[in-house]
């Protein structure tokens, strides 16, 4: 009868997710169960999530600059969790350029949140950032750009002007990943600028337009005769 009792009294035991309280009878079942909340706790580590978590710090802290700090959890159970994680698996998507300050221009900008994954937001930042750059950090994201397409080409990254097809180098001036310091402070940079054809030309003149690159290097002339030596001891 005692038995009886003992195996009864198991059956009845239950087993209860601690983020949504659904109760499971078996305690594998309650280990495979997956809710939203429990998901979303899951995922904190990846890092699209951890650039929304801190988008979502800065919204918060702007908007009740008061009040204290959100916390992960504060997030998770946000109703605008879904849209800021949609964000930040975009930058990471993109690979955008100080994401913090992206998130800063979005913000003083007044854009809605709705649209914080457009392109052309993204490409209008993008413009405004490298133009307000200094020579140091473009010249060592560029050096990382030309490294990284010479590991996948066993070759030097000094020759990266020289032999990356022209639709490369477009796109990764069209991503801030090749900034103009490195084109204008470089022989071959500059000898890559003469020898594409007019639509190449066309497709990156936002990023590189010599006018107002002209101005910004006679406004940061130490950066600039600074930058032209690095590249020339580069090798570039």
């Amino acid at each position: 009868m005692a038995g009886q009792t003992k195996k009864s009294e198991k059956s009845l035991t239950k087993f209860s997710c601690q983020y949504c309280s659904k109760s499971f009878s078996k305690e594998t079942t309650l280990a495979t169960h997956n809710c939203e909340t429990k998901r979303r706790i899951a995922q904190r580590n990846e890092t699209g999530v951890r650039l929304a978590l801190n988008c979502f710090i800065k919204f918060y802290n702007l908007v009740h600059p008061t009040s204290a700090s959100k916390t992960y959890e504060d997030f998770v159970g946000s109703p605008y969790y879904l849209a800021f994680v949609r964000f930040g698996r975009y930058l990471e998507e993109i690979n955008a350029i100080d994401p913090e300050k992206y998130c800063d221009w979005l913000l003083k900008n007044n854009h809605k949140l709705d649209n914080w994954c457009k392109d052309s937001l993204y490409e209008q930042y993008l413009l405004e950032y490298l133009l307000s750059e200094v020579a140091g950090p473009a010249l060592e994201r560029s050096i990382e750009t030309m490294n990284k397409w010479a590991d996948e080409n066993s070759a030097r990254y000094q020759d990266y002007f020289k032999y990356a097809t022209h639709n490369r180098i477009c796109f990764d001036v069209q991503r801030g990943r090749i900034s103009a310091w490195a084109i204008y402070c470089s022989e071959t940079g500059k000898d890559f600028l003469n020898k594409i054809d007019t639509a190449s030309l066309e497709s990156i003149w936002a990023y590189i337009d010599s006018e107002r690159w002209s101005k910004n290097f006679e406004i940061k002339l130490l950066d600039f005769n600074w930058a032209q030596k690095i590249m020339q001891q580069a090798g570039i």
